[in-house]
């Protein structure tokens, strides 16, 4: 191709062996050693062990492979990863396929070499397989040989090999599925696309991916790459040789808070998922035995953009700006932030100047819509002047109001109670500029926080890179002290298009749905009708009672109860203007039906073949007349193009228009009427296309309906009484997750809707409305009917009900009145040989960008493992376990306590990490591997509830904190200085207790000098430590602390060099006779010589890397050994040894085995250089399980060995509350500098 640009070395993935194999896979009847001659960069074979029950994939890579290659399996059928690892110094790997729980019949290998990212793969058939797997078709993608990048407007030919069966391509770009062998397609728009090839023959079916980077044009940023600050050095936070980085120095540890919570960058008319991550980090002072954690009082930090070498995203990939980048160099957003003018008082645009040829979609470097203010074309064409805002400024709701962000600007959250926001650090000058900006501190959450860094996952040279690194610099005087890398997760990969685009299977034009109306109160048999809600609600005290919900919206703009109201503007509605809109010849809004008619059903209503193009004569009279509606969504070329762009975009206004289908009215009537008077919604005039009576401004999705729990959480907004609307999470996963599809061919005489389907068609009822599971009723939890929440009374007390003025009971979720579709499946699955791109990744972050990448990904856990499936993650079922008033205080009563609450009720990881590598070695059943379970909730269990720890060791600690939420100042609030005037906003204190990853602390870093973070050490959320790609920037982190990927394991990162020479590595367990290990840290801490001494080092463990340990130390027992040397005596290792734990157990066995052989929780993450009792170096490579056997006897190894039996110490509960309204002591407000406790307060009088 003319066009196409040669993909650099570091992008280029190797698909060797395989074109030469096409022939012979056809079947798989074929030997390992064909496969090995032809794919001379990787040998190896696949065999399925009977005695292990495993897979074990076992093999070398050539030469020209560096060691330390990632080596990934993946099941050939469908694309899951089985398990992951990496090759030693000897280039060998071996591996058992943990991540598979039944055989596969044939495995792709593939592996990345360290030294250039580069990616060879190869097929593997498994032996001792079922027989039935000779039959299964191999295919793979031959052309192009590797992943490729491309500049955008190139064409690529892609070809499989040549296999009996039905070939699709699937291209992720919005282009439609080819099924044909081969074709050829152009990249018309930048952006990461996966490209997938499928083949069917019969029930068999095999698969092949590979992702193509299409880029700008070399130099379209003509500026240059930014200047970055000094770079870390590989293993900087350790000491020197020299004395270097020991006493009083400093060590900075940034982690990301949520590494699943990259946002989409696409803001108008909504975004349906927000960037709410932060950059944290925490600040070690060097001192002997006891580290410090120091605050702002003492040390300063600033971040700015970083780069790393060998990214593979691209060579010195960076991110200093989210600014769009336009013809003629020009930055910014599309409007003119001089021109334009604001409204002093709310900060509100009282005219946008808009500036041509800078709309987002424009942009030559398209990295963010963030700002960009949405237009409002009606008043346009009225000559009005355009006041619309940014998603942005929807996020900023205070009170004074703030002036509007400008570009490089992010949200203003509770981490510095809304002072500021965080910055690019190109602000100043886009492309150009990289300067440091400064953290706010919480005292609350003890680090400094980067809170929503408004970063987007495009570089500066406009390539996809959804992990840009930040330099995070801890600054003294002035002066830099320290300095480490850290990943910020900018994944944007949400893809509504999937499903809302014309066509698929939520913008299908050709369904004709028959819209429930307010004269369906009675049914043609007598019985109640589709308007009292039968059919698809609960029926409620009263079946024969109006149901507002059940009503769909005809778009005729009408009301029965109010014949004058309209939602549109004049205009709209006058066929003079230019903004008039048609109506059809039953007088529906072209715009959204494309097509209606009139139907006859018959007695099950169903429709007929009987139809008419107007209303019949007779319909009034005859109630078997029911019109019909096809909807009319919106294509991408009327967002202005055909790239993904305009397709999410589009895709984005069609679930507007499906929701105003669907929710025509809320609950209550008016006074005296039987219907309300209003519309429930009609989003999509007034929040995207500026048809409606108000104008056009960007939706706070949904600010009053379905806020997000994330939001309470991070301080954007204060947390709202539970009303008869669901939370933002069920209101997605639930939704979507109640939806059924054919599970196989139906015929029209078994289908719901009396046609005929295809499986994996969306099952509609009669009148083509999705089926579903529970009905439509959205109260899972009960809380309308349980007057939930109950709110204070005179007194203080939670007493006083909220009651609605509907009938609560109709808006039950009910599953025995609507129960599964006989034919059908839930429509968003999971399981064993589901990926997680066919469920989770299409809409968080994705098929290509992977938000979800870290070590349980590659190996082979998948999202469900932890959450469970849609439904649990939509809180629908209840679960005596879970208990709402851990945020709700008693707010909560009945039936309506025990349920999720979103984002804080999350996987623990105590629940499948049992804390003893002893138990189910085997990894057999519900077993990953030894000490691990396979998933974090019990098989069976609907909820998906995280598993209480068994042990403390590796669990979640729980935390209660007064989180600070922003509330409107009351005469009290003023009167005690929390706020300067009655209606401002200040931040307050609400108590929450959790057990949440993210806000956990270590319990060996616990005391009064403050509490380590979990992720300081472990990475954030979903992209936990190491990631096994080589040069991942995620592992950059870890090798500038310590020298290596992984989690932070040297002791010296935070501690002095030779710390533990003392001995001083264990408590004696105080009045809680407990240790770290079992969860506790209390007591003294003492060294051998104690009477009781359990290991305090991180999870129990004893010092890494400390010679004091583990080769000489002064007062340690000498070695034993026949002919030891006498020149070091083993260290505190063989003291500790003989140390019985809190149950008289040996209390090393629970990571070294009680068989001293060692497990997985003895590997070394590390190529170590031990020593023996002889002075004998004992070499121990990274990876190798540490036994007893490795430096003596194993038989010396139980001489005087505590016998004791290891019993079960849980976790701890969260701390139950109730909330007290009564009036309390009050800290006056501290202006805003940041520094009171949870209680404290701010003026927002700016």
């Amino acid at each position: 191709m003319p066009n196409e640009k040669i993909p650099p070395s570091f992008r280029q993935k190797r698909r060797l062996g395989l074109i030469a194999l096409a022939p012979m896979m056809a079947t798989m009847a074929m030997s390992p050693y064909l496969v090995q001659a032809a794919a001379k960069p990787i040998t190896a074979t696949a065999k399925y062990d009977t005695k292990i029950g495993k897979v074990v994939v076992a093999g070398k890579t050539a030469a020209t492979i560096s060691a330390g290659a990632k080596v990934t399996a993946y099941d050939a059928a469908n694309n899951i990863i089985l398990y992951t690892s990496n090759s030693n110094a000897k280039n060998a790997f071996s591996m058992q396929l943990l991540g598979a729980t039944s055989v596969p019949c044939m495995v792709r290998l593939e592996v990345t070499n360290p030294q250039d990212n580069s990616q060879s793969q190869v097929l593997l058939p498994v032996s001792g397989t079922d027989a039935s797997c000779k039959t299964v078709p191999a295919c793979a993608i031959t052309k192009p040989a590797m992943d490729t990048e491309i500049t955008v407007g190139s064409s690529l030919a892609f070809e499989g090999t040549k296999v009996k069966g039905d070939s699709i391509w699937s291209i992720n770009d919005g282009s439609a599925d080819v099924k044909q062998a081969t074709t050829n397609h152009q990249f018309t728009s930048v952006g990461k696309f996966l490209v997938e090839l499928t083949v069917t023959d019969g029930s068999n079916q095999c698969s092949d991916n590979m992702t193509i980077s299409v880029i700008p044009p070399i130099g379209t940023n003509p500026n240059g790459k930014v200047p970055e600050q000094v770079a870390p050095k590989i293993g900087e936070g350790m000491p020197t040789k020299s004395g270097g980085n020991d006493t009083d120095a400093l060590v900075v540890f940034p982690y990301e808070e949520m590494g699943m919570q990259g946002g989409s960058q696409i803001h108008l008319p909504y975004n349906s998922m927000i960037n709410y991550n932060s950059l944290n980090a925490q600040v070690i002072k060097k001192v002997e035995h006891k580290p410090i954690l120091l605050d702002s009082n003492n040390v300063s930090l600033a971040y700015s953009a970083a780069s790393n070498a060998n990214d593979p995203a691209g060579k010195n990939s960076i991110n200093s700006t989210s600014q769009n980048l336009f013809d003629q160099n020009k930055v910014g957003t599309n409007y003119d932030t001089q021109a334009s003018t604001l409204d002093p008082a709310t900060g509100k645009p009282t005219k946008n100047v808009f500036i041509a040829g800078q709309d987002y979609r424009q942009a030559k470097i398209r990295k963010s819509e963030q700002w960009d203010r949405i237009h409002q074309p009606v008043a346009v064409e009225q000559g009005i002047a355009e006041t619309g805002i940014a998603f942005t400024d929807q996020q900023n709701r205070y009170a004074p109001a703030f002036m509007p962000a400008l570009p490089d600007q992010g949200v203003r959250g509770n981490s510095d109670k809304a002072l500021g926001m965080r910055e690019m650090p190109g602000s100043a000058a886009p492309y150009v500029k990289n300067d440091p900006k400064a953290f706010s501190y919480s005292h609350e959450k003890q680090n400094f926080t980067a809170q929503f860094l408004p970063a987007s996952d495009i570089d500066d040279q406009g390539r996809t890179n959804p992990y840009p690194l930040m330099r995070v610099e801890a600054k003294v005087g002035g002066q830099t002290v320290a300095k480490t890398d850290a990943v910020y997760t900018t994944a944007s990969e949400t893809r509504c298009r999937e499903c809302h685009t014309p066509g698929k299977i939520a913008g299908d034009e050709d369904v004709w749905r028959m819209p429930v109306t307010t004269a369906e109160l009675v049914a043609p048999d007598g019985k109640p009708g589709a308007a009292t809600g039968a059919g698809s609600f609960d029926p409620g005290t009263d079946a024969t009672k109006p149901w507002p919900p059940a009503i769909h919206n005809k778009f005729d703009d009408k009301i029965d109860d109010n014949p004058t109201f309209t939602n549109l503007d004049k205009a709209v509605n006058d066929p003079k203007s230019k903004s008039y809109i048609e109506r059809d010849q039953n007088g529906l809004r072209k715009d959204r039906v494309k097509e209606s008619r009139w139907v006859k059903v018959d007695a099950n209503g169903k429709p007929t073949t009987t139809t008419s193009a107007t209303k019949p004569a007779d319909a009034d009279k005859d109630p078997s007349w029911k019109l019909q509606v096809r909807l009319n969504f919106r294509e991408a070329q009327e967002e202005g193009g055909t790239s993904w762009v305009e397709q999410e975009k589009a895709a984005l206004f069609n679930t507007l228009i499906m929701h105003d289908y669907m929710v025509y009215f809320g609950p209550t009537p008016a006074t005296g009427k039987l219907w309300p008077a209003s519309y429930s919604t009609q989003i999509a005039d007034s929040y995207a296309d500026d048809k409606g009576k108000s104008r056009a401004q960007p939706m706070y999705f949904c600010s009053g309906h379905h806020q997000s729990s994330l939001k309470f959480d991070v301080g954007v907004v204060a947390r709202v009484a539970q009303t008869n609307r669901s939370d933002y999470s069920k209101a997605f996963h639930a939704f979507h997750g109640k939806m059924q599809v054919y599970k196989a061919d139906a015929s029209a005489s078994a289908s719901a809707d009396g046609l005929a389907h295809k499986k994996g068609d969306l099952i509609r009822d009669e009148r083509g409305h999705p089926k579903m599971l529970g009905g439509r009723g959205w109260d899972s939890q009960h809380n309308d009917g349980n007057s939930v929440p109950l709110t204070a009374d005179a007194n203080g007390d939670l007493t006083k009900p909220t009651v609605q003025t509907y009938d609560t009971k109709k808006n039950n979720w009910r599953t025995d009145l609507f129960p599964a579709d006989k034919n059908g499946e839930l429509m968003v699955k999971v399981g064993e040989n589901v990926a997680i791109e066919e469920n989770c990744a299409k809409c968080h972050t994705g098929a290509t960008e992977k938000s979800y990448r870290d070590i349980h990904h590659t190996a082979g856990l998948k999202c469900d493992s932890c959450h469970g499936d849609m439904l649990a993650v939509g809180n629908v079922y209840p679960n005596d376990k879970y208990n709402a008033n851990l945020t709700g205080g008693g707010a909560y009563v009945k039936d309506s306590i025990n349920f999720r609450r979103p984002w804080l009720d999350n996987p623990n990881c105590g629940s499948c990490h049992v804390g003893d590598g002893n138990k189910a070695k085997d990894g057999k059943g519900e077993n990953f591997s030894a000490g691990v379970l396979r998933q974090a909730w019990a098989t069976g269990d609907k909820t998906g509830y995280s598993r209480d720890p068994a042990n403390a060791r590796f669990a979640v600690m729980p935390t209660k904190e007064d989180r600070l939420e922003p509330a409107t100042a009351t005469d009290a609030d003023v009167a005690a200085g929390l706020a300067a005037k009655k209606g401002n906003t200040f931040y307050k204190g609400v108590p929450v207790s959790q057990a949440l990853y993210r806000k956990s602390a270590d319990v060996h870093g616990s005391g009064a000098n403050g509490a380590l973070n979990c992720s300081t050490c472990h990475g954030g959320s979903h992209a936990i430590w190491p990631n096994q790609e080589p040069n991942a920037n995620d592992n950059q982190t870890a090798k500038q602390l310590q020298g290596y990927d992984g989690n932070i394991a040297e002791c010296s990162v935070c501690h002095v060099k030779d710390d533990f020479k003392t001995g001083l590595v264990a408590t004696d367990g105080g009045t809680s006779v407990l240790g770290v290990g079992q969860g506790v840290r209390d007591g003294t801490v003492v060294n051998s010589s104690s009477a009781k001494a359990y290991l305090a080092g991180p999870h129990g463990m004893h010092p890494v890397g400390d010679e004091s340990w583990y080769f000489n130390a002064v007062g340690a027992a000498k070695n034993t050994d026949k002919g030891a040397s006498a020149k070091f005596n083993g260290g505190w290792h063989n003291d500790f040894a003989k140390k019985v734990g809190p149950d008289g157990e040996d209390q090393c066995a629970a990571c070294h085995g009680a068989d001293h052989k060692g497990t997985r929780l003895s590997k070394s993450l590390v190529d170590r250089t031990l020593t023996n009792a002889k002075g004998k170096a004992i070499k121990v490579a990274k990876g190798q399980v540490i036994g007893c056997d490795l430096c003596h006897t194993m038989a010396k190894s139980f001489v005087g060995s505590p016998t004791g039996v290891a019993t079960d110490h849980p976790a701890p509960k969260p701390e139950t509350f109730v909330i007290s309204n009564k009036p309390a002591p009050t800290t006056p407000a501290t202006g805003g500098t940041g520094t009171t406790g949870g209680m404290g307060g701010m003026t927002m009088s700016h």
